[in-house]
């Protein structure tokens, strides 16, 4: 895609609502991952920035065993929590967070299975979990979860429908030939 223009791998995945996707530092997932969204499916809503800053389970409870079990399995996780950011540069930080937890695994019958869970309000600190009391009402009420829930149904749903045929193509490319 043109500079400025958003990332088309991140748009395919909710035409509607995705605009640019990245990593923090521009190279990897180490600092962070950075998205570009609104979740009113087109609607004209305002678009967030926010950077979802990886964190580790292990600090936070999981056991060295557990999460063995968990690799034995065929399982990982991917978790972080999430901040918001004013949409013109520099991202000034803008209040409320909120966690997000993925437990992924490869399916018998093919393809993946992606659980994802998000908690909004909360953060992580210093090995606890908060509740984060800067977080806007206007995203802590039942309206915005239910927005919230028809997006990531939409989203999942479209990619159900794309991620074979791609996968088909490019799974056996390094990424930087896609």
């Amino acid at each position: 895609m043109p500079e400025g223009k958003g990332n088309l791998k991140y748009k395919i995945w909710c035409p509607p609502d995705h605009f640019d996707h990245g990593f923090v530092n521009g190279k990897d997932r180490i600092d962070g991952i950075y998205a570009v969204e609104s979740i009113d499916l087109g609607q004209g809503e305002e678009k967030v920035y926010f950077f979802r800053h990886p964190f580790n389970l292990r600090d936070y409870g999981l056991t060295k065993e557990r999460e063995q079990a968990l690799k034995e399995a065929g399982c990982w996780t991917d978790c972080s929590w999430v901040s918001f950011h004013s949409p013109n540069p520099p991202h000034k930080a803008c209040p409320g967070t909120y966690l997000w937890l993925t437990l992924s695994r490869y399916c018998p019958q093919g393809g993946m299975e992606k659980l994802t869970r998000v908690w909004i309000g909360y953060g992580v600190k210093q090995g606890r979990v908060y509740f984060d009391k800067s977080t806007p009402t206007n995203i802590l009420c039942e309206e915005y979860m239910r927005t919230f829930l028809i997006h990531c149904t939409i989203e999942a749903q479209h990619l159900s429908k794309l991620l074979p045929d791609l996968y088909a193509e490019y799974h056996n490319k390094p990424d930087d030939e896609l």
